[in-house]
């Protein structure tokens, strides 16, 4: 049995609410709705490591996340097939590179 997800709304990108810096501390991406389907693109070779609703008092790191993408074209659908809603998602970049500028992250209201 397949989970087939049905884009139904329109496509948001979401805002940085907090600023991280690559290699050191976490950058968050908020929302101004819960979104599903939720997709993040990784458009360099770097290891990220991606929090779904993570906090600035919970952030992601190369110990606690969700997702891990390591590849260039690596993705994920961060709602997990649309079951998930998404509203802040926590990046940890493990080397200092420019990978907060190489990612797309899409979301769709419900």
């Amino acid at each position: 049995m397949s989970i087939r997800v049905v884009r139904s709304g329109e496509s948001i990108a979401p805002t940085v609410t907090t600023v991280g810096v690559e290699g050191t501390s976490d950058q968050v991406w908020t929302f101004d709705v819960d979104v599903r389907p939720c997709r993040i693109t990784l458009n360099e070779a770097t290891e990220v490591y991606i929090k779904v609703n993570g906090t600035d008092t919970d952030p992601a790191s190369a110990t606690d996340f969700d997702f891990r993408l390591a590849a260039d074209g690596d993705s994920a659908d961060l709602s997990v097939n649309g079951l998930v809603n998404v509203k802040t998602v926590s990046i940890f970049a493990a080397t200092a590179t420019t990978v907060f500028d190489n990612l797309v992250l899409r979301g769709w209201r419900p």
